[in-house]
């Protein structure tokens, strides 16, 4: 077979390409996706690993195939909206999982209360604005400590900086009225910054960091059973 004729059934191929419609909960309606190849299922589960990076490196793979499969803003599609597109990428290869019929789930979760996407927490030394991480956002964190921290072996307390990192926007110091927007900063100078302030003004934070991952577990349960969200969903 020549590299004419490769080419010309890769093409073939090409136009065998369907697409899908997601329903994305912060927007309210469907976005058009492209469903996984069999290219990018393989990506996926090569990421099994029982490292500390296992699901930071599972949710990048998975940012990568969110990324070629849409031309919709990822900067308006959240961590949140995240789970539902996991979940139909592995319902159109197979709606059915450990007994599990995830297409049920996916229904459901159009009527799940989210909740509020931004929000203002003042504390007595302190005023954060924070919002649920995008999917742009959360990649840039992830695979910085990916990057910089691959060969560290004690990880936890920089995976807590990097949660709460993504979700802080900016701060303001009450007393000075001085705002310190983290817009144009770089992630290691916003990890010095948040790592000054005292821990017990993060309280309200992590509550509300804790929140919008309990939301994104609610996305994945139905009649007391729960879809495990990592590179094995994948797996036929």
């Amino acid at each position: 077979m020549t590299e004419q004729n490769l080419n010309d059934i890769l093409k073939d191929l090409k136009k065998t390409e369907e697409k899908i419609d997601i329903y994305i909960p912060s927007l309210k309606k469907d976005v058009q996706f492209t469903p996984l190849t069999l290219s990018q299922q393989k990506n996926i589960i090569d990421k099994i690993t029982s490292s500390s990076f296992g699901i930071i490196d599972f949710y990048n793979s998975v940012y990568e195939v969110i990324k070629s499969s849409t031309t919709a803003d990822l900067n308006t599609i959240n961590t949140i909206d995240r789970i539902n597109i996991i979940l139909n990428f592995r319902k159109n290869i197979n709606s059915i999982y450990e007994n599990i019929d995830v297409n049920k789930v996916i229904e459901r979760n159009k009527s799940v209360q989210l909740p509020e996407l931004k929000k203002t927490i003042i504390t007595d030394k302190f005023t954060f604005e924070v919002v649920v991480p995008s999917l742009v956002t959360d990649f840039k964190f992830n695979n910085y400590i990916i990057t910089v921290y691959r060969d560290e072996k004690t990880l936890l307390g920089k995976l807590l900086v990097n949660e709460l990192s993504k979700f802080i926007t900016k701060f303001t110091i009450n007393e000075t009225n001085t705002i310190v927007d983290f817009s144009n900063v770089s992630i290691k100078h916003k990890f010095n910054f948040l790592e000054a302030i005292d821990s017990k003004h993060f309280k309200e934070v992590f509550e509300y960091v804790n929140l919008v991952r309990d939301t994104e577990v609610e996305l994945v349960k139905i009649d007391d059973t729960q879809v495990e969200i990592g590179p094995e969903l994948f797996i036929m």
